[in-house]
């Protein structure tokens, strides 16, 4: 980063920031997509993150509410990046340990002591009252098929005063990582998620999102043994490979949840997928068989 100049900053100056750098008119475009398509957002709150202990301030968070029972909990981070710098995301044909996706399914606690067998995770609640289960899709079944691109590596792309081309993943790893970590509060919600019910059961999605303008997001494939796959396109939806683990608050009684994907989007793709979710006969259906 260069030396700051001495020049003093006036109004026009904090008005060509707000107009084209900030990131708050886009978190407020944002917001206003999401709720126009049913979601409930939560704006600029601060959260705990887990690994320094200190406070952090979250961009957006939502939920979706699908009928009774179903639900998807949103981290959203939101990023204004600029034509001259666009974010790339690398990928390679997702295999198929990389296809899955996990749910809670949450319910009102139970006192008594169990160990279910079945598809995905089922919690054995030694102690205290068990909450719920964990459910992994895999497969035909998750929202991540096998073979389609999955993103490994992620960098925005530009030139240099010399017109050199020039690459950097801080800022991007910076916002994947703050979803991720703002996720872990929503995870707790989602073990919870039971007493939005009538029915006294949830199943909750919970999707680290990572939000940029419509034109500023390439894919660029490649295949396993290292060769390009064409020519890099744009693209409104990729997703990036993450298989992380977020344990419940509640050591004793929670469910926890691994989060396998996150979702970078722009606002046309952040728009498709919620309206898939809402109408999965033609999109997604993350509950599939629940």
């Amino acid at each position: 980063m260069g030396k700051w100049s001495n020049q003093s900053i006036d109004e026009s100056d904090i008005s060509e920031y707000c107009s084209s750098e900030s990131d708050f008119a886009f978190e407020l475009q944002t917001i206003a997509l999401l709720r126009s398509l049913g979601v409930r957002c939560e704006h600029g709150g601060v959260y705990e993150d887990p690994v320094t202990e200190k406070a952090r301030q979250f961009d957006i968070r939502g939920l979706l509410e699908l009928g009774q029972i179903n639900r998807v909990r949103l981290a959203v981070e939101c990023k204004n990046i600029r034509s001259n710098f666009p974010l790339a995301v690398l990928t390679v044909p997702r295999s198929s340990d990389e296809s899955y996706h996990e749910f809670i399914s949450s319910h009102a606690p139970i006192q008594q002591e169990f160990n279910v067998p079945g598809i995905g995770v089922r919690k054995m609640a030694g102690v205290g009252e068990d909450k719920g289960d964990r459910i992994r899709q895999r497969a035909t079944a998750s929202i991540y098929p096998v073979s389609e691109p999955v993103g490994k590596s992620c960098c925005q792309v530009g030139r240099d005063s010399n017109g050199g081309i020039r690459a950097s993943d801080a800022e991007a790893y910076d916002k994947w990582w703050q979803a991720i970590q703002s996720s872990h509060d929503l995870v707790a919600s989602a073990e919870d998620d039971w007493q939005l019910s009538r029915q006294r059961v949830s199943n909750t999605l919970v999707l680290p999102v990572i939000a940029v303008p419509d034109e500023r997001l390439w894919i660029a494939e490649y295949n396993e043994d290292g060769a390009m796959s064409g020519s890099p396109t744009r693209a409104n939806r990729a997703s990036l490979y993450v298989n992380k683990f977020i344990p419940s608050s509640d050591r004793f009684s929670g469910i926890g949840l691994w989060i396998s994907h996150i979702e970078v989007l722009t606002h046309t793709g952040l728009k498709e997928l919620v309206e898939s979710l809402v109408d999965p006969s033609g999109g997604i259906n993350p509950f599939s068989g629940y």
